[in-house]
């Protein structure tokens, strides 16, 4: 027993025997009316023990089983009180897990939408930068083609300049031998005269 439970025990009980001597029905009376208090507990408890220490072990029986009964019930309440605050802790529990739980899948499947992004993102830029080079590529060698055809026709047009040159002179030539020579006419007059003289 604490300090404070045999301070009250040695009080109630020297009270009650002085106050059982002189008037021990006042002295229920009051105890029974405590009965009516919040903390009936207690006043059943001492009901039993002043009807203990009068003598009256029928009463005190009465009150001693009310005490244990409430007691118990009180027990009860406070044990059904803490199971029920433990379930309800566990229920949280369990809630906040599942809850972290799902914000954890949440977290890693933006996580991975953010990697796929970021893989789609670098695929883009380097299909574009790829594109870009084959478009580079394709550009000069198209201007190479423009610079060779180019080269090519102006090849082609000093050939067929030459080319023209080369037979103005051989008509060129071709007149002057025709020239110097002698027709097909005057051959035949000499080839006649020649025939003719012989």
């Amino acid at each position: 027993m604490n300090f404070r439970k045999k301070y009250f025990l040695f009080f109630l009980l020297f009270n009650l025997s002085v106050f059982s001597q002189s008037n021990p029905d006042s002295l229920i009376s009051v105890l029974q009316k405590g009965k009516e208090d919040t903390n009936k507990v207690n006043t059943l408890h001492k009901l039993y023990l002043t009807y203990h220490s009068l003598g009256q072990e029928e009463l005190a029986l009465g009150y001693y089983e009310k005490y244990i009964f409430l007691r118990d019930s009180l027990i009860n309440k406070e044990n059904a009180k803490h199971s029920l605050k433990a379930e309800m802790q566990f229920e949280y529990d369990k809630r906040e897990a599942i809850a972290k739980v799902h914000q954890e899948e949440k977290t890693a499947l933006a996580a991975q939408e953010y990697q796929q992004q970021r893989i789609i993102i670098y695929s883009i830029s380097g299909g574009l930068l790829l594109l870009l080079l084959l478009s580079g590529f394709i550009l000069r060698g198209y201007r190479q083609k423009q610079k060779s055809h180019f080269e090519i026709s102006k090849q082609k047009q000093i050939i067929e300049e030459k080319q023209k040159e080369i037979i103005d002179s051989i008509l060129y030539a071709k007149r002057i031998q025709q020239s110097l020579m002698p027709t097909d006419k005057y051959i035949l007059q000499k080839t006649k005269a020649l025939q003719k003289t012989k």
